[in-house]
């Protein structure tokens, strides 16, 4: 080969070279990685039974690719109490705080359900013949709180339904939560109980992706220099 063609060929293999590398460091490291990002909406504590509705933001595909959902439903019971053992014997009463707290899909199937649940023993004495909740026989409980949460992971692909739920720019979608009270009191054959029961609910949810790639500041530079170069060899 005539060294002129050898160092054409050679001068071609290195601006190959080089476009290579400005291809590989256009894309930024950081933009391959997956990303996440989250909402939520919370019905504060309210007595049961009620029916409410969480309003969450639905994936922006202008971020990237969804990869996957995750929706997590935090539920809280709270109850107080007032308890009188009517028994003419000392005893063990029982009272059980519990919501049935359900998220559900806008066709009202459900999707995940929680029952935090809190429970509190105490002893009472013999029953000193007035219903106070006060004395041996009575007691007022303060007020009680418990919380549990509960995960339902989507992966992808969505089905369909799940692409029209979760995925729109700009849209939201409605989810009703219910919650129903289930506080009971027990251990006593004769027993007066007053319950008041209190339910909150949090829904969260997380879209998974991987960002739309963009170009680094070294890819840029580069790719600034090569064409630089081009533009003298060319002069």
């Amino acid at each position: 080969m005539p060294p002129s063609s050898q160092g054409v060929h050679i001068m071609s293999l290195r601006c190959k070279s080089v476009w290579g590398l400005v291809c590989a460091l256009a894309i930024s490291p950081a933009s391959l990685n997956a990303d996440e990002v989250s909402f939520s909406d919370t019905v504060p504590l309210t007595q049961t039974n009620w029916k409410q509705v969480v309003t969450l933001p639905k994936f922006d595909p202008s971020l990237g690719t969804l990869t996957s959902v995750l929706l997590k439903l935090t539920g809280e019971v709270s109850g107080t109490a007032s308890i009188e053992s009517k028994d003419p014997s000392p005893t063990m009463v029982t009272a059980t705080f519990t919501a049935d707290i359900s998220l559900m899909r806008p066709d009202m199937s459900v999707l995940m359900a929680v029952l935090p649940t809190e429970a509190i023993t105490l002893p009472l004495g013999s029953y000193d013949g007035v219903i106070d909740f006060a004395g041996p026989s009575g007691r007022v409980l303060p007020e009680v709180k418990k919380e549990l949460f509960e995960s339902h992971f989507m992966a992808s692909p969505l089905s369909l339904p799940d692409q029209s739920l979760f995925v729109g720019a700009g849209e939201f979608m409605s989810l009703p939560v219910w919650a129903i009270g289930r506080s009971r009191g027990s251990g006593s054959g004769n027993l007066v109980m007053l319950l008041h029961t209190e339910a909150a609910a949090t829904a969260e949810v997380t879209y998974f992706y991987n960002p739309v790639p963009e170009p680094s500041v070294a890819g840029a530079g580069l790719l600034a220099m090569l064409m630089l170069h081009r533009r003298r060899r060319s002069a």
